[in-house]
């Protein structure tokens, strides 16, 4: 069975602050986000909490996010995701990063749980007048 992409809206990271540093054996950057937005047709998330990190090179960068979103009513989902891409052109908005990541949804809510099954990729432009990191978001089936 091939494997499809099913159409997930878009995520919508706000950044807040850097901080960079070169680190033993590549530089790295920890940030936290101001914001992070979901927003799909099976739902729409607003981050509670949200941070990331990247280790980069000269050309690739490797982002590593963690967030914990809300949704309506009690509905809580912890989204983590790795990302990677050619910074350069990415940082002038020319290029794309590529994610993949992992949902987790309490069992309870039976829309949603299909996505502790799967992965989530999404193809993401950056923004740095809007600092912006937007995804166009999907779910492998």
């Amino acid at each position: 069975m091939p494997l499809s992409l099913a159409p997930m809206g878009t995520l919508t990271v706000f950044i807040d602050r850097s901080w960079d540093f070169s680190g033993p054996i590549w530089g790295r950057s920890c940030s936290a986000f101001r914001e992070a937005v979901w927003d799909c047709d099976e739902f729409v998330l607003r981050s509670v909490w949200a941070n990331g990190t990247y280790t980069r090179g000269a050309d690739v960068a490797q982002v590593n996010v963690r967030v914990m979103f809300q949704g309506a009513g009690d509905l809580l989902v912890y989204v983590d995701y790795l990302a990677r891409g050619d910074l350069p052109p990415h940082v002038e908005g020319r290029a794309p990063v590529i994610m993949t990541g992992r949902v987790e949804i309490d069992e309870k809510h039976e829309r949603h749980r299909w996505l502790n099954r799967t992965q989530v990729v999404g193809r993401g432009m950056l923004d740095m007048a809007l600092r912006t990191q937007t995804y166009e978001m999907y779910a492998l089936r």
